[in-house]
């Protein structure tokens, strides 16, 4: 036992003390004898007595009335904590009067006392204030407990119960959670205040069990419990099946078990429904197997499609496209047929036959051939001129196809067509369907149709439409034979072809000898990208002997080329012929677009032939064309040429011939006797585009001609003659598109730009017509080589004869020559202007842009007996007759027409003389008209008389000084003015030998007057008439 004072020379007095304790107003007494507890800690019982004024209110041991006999060798015990119900009491050891701490609160010695004395221990004290815990269930106290803020609330309180809930823990009024469902504190909580805590429940859950029952084929298999809480299994079992694919479970089945309607599982098992289940459910198992499309593809194997469907829902009503065979050319799908093909099961249009049962494994393309051949027939008849074959189906046609194509050339043999023929579609019974075959033409390259005639008899062969190859038409390829009054309606001809020449017609691609033929409402559309000859025609692509007449109505030819060094032949009727009579072309159109961009370094050969009747006119007997009409139609011609960062040791050729009866003649015997006449362009637009794209590049000569004209485009020798022909109520319209940089013709080749109204280059024409508000424009942009000419009747080179413009107008921009007859011409007689507009938009010719009222640059023969009347020529360089004139014009009249220009070159007569003789022509001054004759340089006139027919009066002495002005010499000028002096000037002429007479008393000039009745012209005469002399100054 430890002892408190351990000096051995000295014992300390115990005094019992009192320690005043104030609890709010109570006086607290405690009397201590004390005891030491062990040195182990063992014990800590004491004996004490706590007085509460005077009352002891709590006893621990003996109660000693008088501590004296105590006082020595008492031993000290430790105090235990208390509470009086408002304070809780700790005990912190013991204390002497001098302040000296002796014990701490587990009576451990301090500071022992060194000094002998007496000292008076007084027990210390610390107070926590009290406070109570109560725990309310439903409002009533469940339990209580005293706490205090030494020791806080305690850790584990008591749990309550009740039926049908599931305690939570212990909360505050505001939520806070104290103790948890076993009664254990959440988290130790100090506090100095009492708390109320009360209870949370949670209502019991029970359960529901629903059942999920899985079936396959209408057979139990599997069960799985769904709970009301669970919901349904994340996965199920997956079943199998011989050659079927499990594809999930369904709520629904066929009679067979398969499953169908609502996916509940995917075909691992998986829950994949769109919402959960809580009551008993039944799935099905869906299955999905294959059908098998076999096929023959493209290299002769066999392939297959496979079709996947579900087994509840059978096979699928209509294929996908996907699913479709490979089908060659010229084949027909007839449908998805069993090996044996007797069966269909889907028609060529995918969608299943009703009825049919669904138990094959594999089904087969039933695929046939789509050409007309193969449906051939033999006619009657021994092919004898007196027993030709009989041609009246479509099979027996099909026959001569058949035969000729496999080596029959039918020599000789006659064949009648004698009945209508319809070829858009055959019957075919034994598979109860209609198919609609491809028509195989009737010859090819290598076995030709020889026969002597077939004869169509005009009855019709309807819906024809073509295999693509290089003969197209009803007749590919024929040689000696006469095809007549064969009629072809609405047939429809395309052709794509990478290689060789094409030769494309309705009636026949090519042919060697006479040919009839009638087409109507038929569209030939051709897009070639070859590199041969492309020949396309309405009737005949290429007729090398022989004529040919018809008609091509209502119908429309398109070709599209992208090609080089090859040669571009399109007509309305032949592409190519010899000659065409009774031609007749009407309310259809021609459109051709060739393009070609150049890659190579050899020599460009791009030539171009465009006709409403033939592309182009070659080797003719005796006449080109006689009375041919194209009517109500249009003809559109664009062509490009790029050629980039080229040297050439040879030619560039891009030559470009549109006309509305042709676009090109040839003869090999320089075209003597050979004419186009009695024919009629009418209501038809013609349009040519030449776009040639030269940059970088140098070549050693060629030609870029083009070249239109209302009736010819160019005519290879200027001995052809076209007569008794019109161009009416049209447009013509040609337009010469360059860009040009750095481009070198070697050999300084020259073009031709050339319009004219019924011929574009080397024609004679002679009593033909253009009028009818006709429209002639001709454009150049960036073209630095070339002469540019444009004419109402010629554009350049050839006679002109008895023919006439009426209601014309002509505009041309960078124009050289410009005439209203011809732009360049050796001859014009007897040739009529009227009313008629020239106009030359000059600004980027600065040396030439001529314009004349009959020829842009007259150089030859005769100008002799026209006339140009009320007429309106513009241009750099105008005069009424020629804009440039180099020889003699005689005989001509001027009246009342106005060229001008934004400068002072225009002459009445001539706008530029380079000395000609200007003899026997009428002038009419009108109010608009220019008073000189000849614009600039030097001319001789002679034998002239002028009229002022003005509105206001005019002097007439500065009429006839103007007159003269620029005239080398003047013989015999007389002029009559209505409003003023009658003068005559005689210059170096001599006036009785002037072809100037007198009618009616009137001077007329040569081309007026006629021998009976006239006078001749004498000085007095002239005076008795009542004319004045004019001396030139």
């Amino acid at each position: 036992m430890k002892k408190m004072f351990r000096s051995k020379w000295s014992m300390i007095t115990y005094i019992l003390s009192f320690c005043f304790l104030f609890v709010g107003t109570s006086l607290v007494f405690a009397s201590l004898p004390i005891k030491a507890y062990d040195d182990d800690w063992e014990e800590y019982w004491y004996e004490y007595e706590v007085y509460i004024e005077g009352t002891c209110v709590i006893s621990e041991g003996e109660h000693i009335e008088d501590f004296s006999p105590y006082f020595s060798g008492m031993e000290a015990y430790a105090l235990s904590n208390f509470s009086d119900g408002t304070y809780y009491w700790d005990f912190l050891g013991y204390e002497d009067q001098y302040g000296n701490w002796w014990y701490n609160y587990d009576m451990s010695l301090v500071d022992p006392v060194t000094n002998a004395g007496t000292y008076y221990l007084t027990e210390m004290w610390e107070k926590y204030p009290c406070y109570m815990l109560r725990l309310l269930d439903d409002g009533e106290e469940f339990a209580s407990y005293d706490c205090n803020t030494y020791d806080g609330i305690p850790t584990n309180v008591l749990v309550p119960t009740k039926d049908g809930y599931t305690f939570l823990g212990w909360y505050d009024s505001y939520g806070t959670q104290y103790y948890d469902n076993n009664g254990d504190i959440c988290e130790a909580w100090g506090y100095s205040y009492s708390l109320d805590l009360y209870t949370e429940w949670e209502e019991d859950y029970y359960e529901d069990i629903y059942k999920l029952e899985l079936y396959v084929d209408n057979e139990h298999r599997w069960s799985y419990d769904i709970g009301s809480d669970s919901g349904l299994p994340g996965f199920v079992e997956v079943p199998e099946k011989v050659g079927a694919m499990f594809i999930g479970w369904f709520d629904d089945c066929d009679a067979n078990g398969n499953g169908y309607g609502t996916q509940y599982y995917d075909h691992n098992g998986r829950y994949d429904a769109p919402e959960d289940w809580f009551e008993d459910l039944a799935l099905y198992a869906g299955w999905e197997t294959e059908l098998e499309l076999s096929f023959v593809n493209s290299d002769g194997e066999t392939q297959s499609h496979m079709v996947t469907y579900n087994l509840a829902d059978g096979w699928p009503t209509t294929l996908d496209e996907s699913m479709m065979p490979y089908v060659a050319d010229y084949q027909v799908f007839l449908g998805w047929y069993d090996e044996s093909l007797t069966t269909k099961y889907y028609g060529a249009d995918r969608t299943i036959v009703s009825g049919v049962s669904q138990n094959e494994g594999s089904l087969y393309a039933n695929i046939i051939s789509n050409l007309w051949t193969d449906y051939a027939v033999a006619p009657s008849g021994s092919g004898t001129s007196s027993n030709p074959y009989i041609i009246d189906s479509a099979q027996k046609l099909a026959w001569i196809a058949k035969e000729t194509n496999g080596g029959n050339a039918f020599s000789g043999k006659y064949f009648s067509q004698t009945a209508d023929i319809d070829l858009e579609s055959i019957y075919l019974e034994e598979y109860d369907v209609t198919i609609n075959p491809y028509w195989v033409p009737i010859g090819t390259q290598q076995n030709v149709f020889k026969g002597q005639k077939f004869a169509g008899n005009t009855y019709s062969i309807k819906n024809m439409e073509t295999i693509e190859t290089n003969y197209v038409g009803l007749f590919g390829k024929s040689a000696s034979s006469y095809l007549v009054d064969i009629k072809i309606v609405s047939a429809t001809i395309g052709l794509e072809k990478t290689t060789g020449s094409i030769y494309v017609g309705a009636v026949a691609g090519y042919t060697e000898n006479g040919c009839v033929g009638y087409v109507d409402k038929t569209n030939i559309t051709i897009n070639s990208k070859g590199d041969g000859d492309v020949y396309v025609g309405g009737i005949v692509g290429n007729l090398t002997a022989g004529g040919m007449s018809g008609t091509f109505r209502d119908g429309s030819i398109d070709v599209k080329v992208d090609q080089k060094n090859s040669a571009l032949y399109v007509g309305g009727l032949a592409g190519q012929a010899t000659w065409c009579q009774f031609g007749f072309f009407e309310n259809s159109t021609v459109e051709v677009e060739a393009s070609i961009r150049y890659s190579s370094t050899y020599s460009v050969n791009k030539n171009m032939y465009i006709g409403g009747i033939a592309g182009c006119f070659i080797e003719p007997g005796n006449f080109v064309a006689n009375r041919c009409e194209v009517s109500s139609s249009s003809i559109t011609v664009n062509s490009f040429l790029t050629v980039l960062n080229k040297t050439l040791s040879s030619q560039i050729n891009s030559n470009l011939y549109v006309g509305g009866i042709t676009g090109y003649y040839y003869c090999s015997n320089n075209g003597y006797g050979d004419i186009i006449t009695n024919s009629i362009v009418n209501d038809t637009d013609i349009t040519a585009n030449n776009t040639l794209t030269l940059t970088d590049t140098t070549c050693n000569g060629g030609s870029r001609n083009l070249c239109v004209g209302g009736i010819i485009g160019y005519s290879a020798f200027n001995k052809m003659e076209i007569k008794n022909s019109t161009y009416s109520a049209g447009k013509i319209s040609a337009n010469y598109q360059g860009d040009w940089k750095n481009f070198d013709d070697n050999s300084n080749s020259s073009s031709y730009i050339s319009v004219g109204g019924i011929a574009g280059m080397y024609a004679n024409i002679n009593n033909c017509v253009v009028d009818n508000e006709v429209l002639i424009t001709a454009t150049t942009d960036n073209c630095p080589e070339g002469i540019f000419l444009v004419g109402g009747i010629l554009g350049y080179n050839g006679d002109v004869l008895y023919s006439q413009i009426n209601d014309v107008s002509i505009t041309a921009t960078d124009v050289d020559y410009l005439g209203g007859i011809a732009g360049y011409s050796s001859s014009v007689v007897n040739c009529v202007v009227n009313k008629c507009t020239m106009d030359v938009d000059y600004a980027s010719r600065t040396t030439t842009a001529y314009a004349g009222g009959l020829c842009g640059f007259w150089i030859g023969a005769d100008v002799i007996g026209n006339i140009v009347k009320n007429s309106s020529i513009s241009a750099r360089v105008a005069g009424g007759l020629a804009g440039r004139a180099n020889s003699s014009i005689s005989k001509n009249i001027v009246d009342n027409c106005v060229v001008k220009n934004a400068g002072t070159l225009t002459g009445g007569f001539v706008g530029e003389s380079n000395g000609a003789t200007i003899s026997d022509c009428l002038y009419v001054v009108g109010d608009n008209s220019t008073q000189q004759l000849v614009a600039s340089g030097s001319a001789i006139l002679q034998d002239i008389v002028v009229r002022i027919e003005t509105t206001s009066k005019l002097d007439t002495e500065t009429v006839i000084t103007k007159l003269i002005n620029n005239s080398t010499t003047v013989k015999c000028l007389a002029v009559e003015n209505a409003q003023g002096n009658n003068l005559y000037y005689t210059g170096s002429g001599d006036w009785p030998t002037s072809t100037i007479k007198i009618v009616n008393g009137r001077l007329v000039p040569a081309c007026f007057w006629i021998a009976a009745g006239a006078e001749d012209v004498t000085d007095n005469r002239l005076k008795e008439l009542g004319y004045k002399s004019h001396t030139a100054s």
